[in-house]
């Protein structure tokens, strides 16, 4: 770590101190005015330590980025990816402060389905490898052992939305998998139907299933289900 990286954490470490009771060699002077671009990102704020929020707050707005919401409770998560927080909107990135990884933090983690997450860093004082393993498998994107500077959580939160982005790729890549396999057994099922029903073999069946598809413009595989739900139906009777 270089002298400026460990000078800026040292300040933060003084500005969270002098929110306690012992505030002795606490300067206070102005901060220097700094036009930092926006980068139009929206982020949540949540702090277990209601006197680190604004600290932590100005650290992100000193990096361009838009504070819309912060919290102390965990489940503001929640509500914020199910459009019922304090945000107007979803926010592009969450960045939760945390003493330790905890059951509570895991527990709101697992509430939340892939279509409602969100790019996650945590912030926490626990540097260990069960901790931060555990902390990724519920779906944090980047984590970041304290102390924290402006520089910092303006890479995690860019780390996090790569991860995000990588991670929202390869769910949708192994549900298109999953999608593609049943519905090869489906169309297989359905040719089997239509050979018995026909008396056909099977690259007959196929044809007819494709052409039958074409003709009212659907996919091959909706072709398929409504042969086998059919013949489903016709067992039951």
């Amino acid at each position: 770590m270089t002298d400026s990286a460990s000078a800026s954490e040292s300040k933060l470490d003084v500005a969270a101190a002098a929110s306690g009771p012992t505030r002795v060699g606490v300067q206070r002077e102005s901060p220097p005015l700094r036009l930092v671009m926006p980068t139009g990102l929206a982020v949540l704020l949540i702090d277990e330590d209601s006197s680190r929020l604004d600290t932590t707050r100005r650290l992100l707005e000193e990096q361009g980025f838009y504070v819309q919401a912060q919290d102390q409770c965990l489940r503001e998560i929640v509500h914020s990816a199910r459009g019922q927080g304090k945000g107007a909107l979803r926010p592009d990135a969450v960045v939760v402060r945390r003493k330790r990884v905890d059951e509570l933090l895991l527990q709101v983690l697992a509430e939340l389905d892939p279509g409602e997450r969100t790019p996650i860093v945590l912030l926490s004082e626990d540097a260990t490898a069960s901790s931060i393993e555990a902390a990724i498998q519920a779906g944090v994107d980047a984590y970041v052992v304290v102390g924290v500077s402006g520089g910092r959580l303006s890479t995690a939160i860019a780390t996090a939305r790569a991860h995000f982005a990588r991670m929202s790729v390869a769910h949708a890549e192994l549900i298109d998998t999953r999608r593609r396999l049943e519905e090869r057994k489906i169309i297989e099922r359905a040719k089997g139907v239509v050979m018995r029903q026909r008396g056909i073999d099977e690259a007959q069946a196929y044809r007819l299933l494709r052409e039958r598809a074409m003709r009212q413009e659907q996919r091959l595989a909706e072709i398929a289900r409504a042969v086998t739900d059919a013949a489903d139906l016709l067992e039951d009777l």
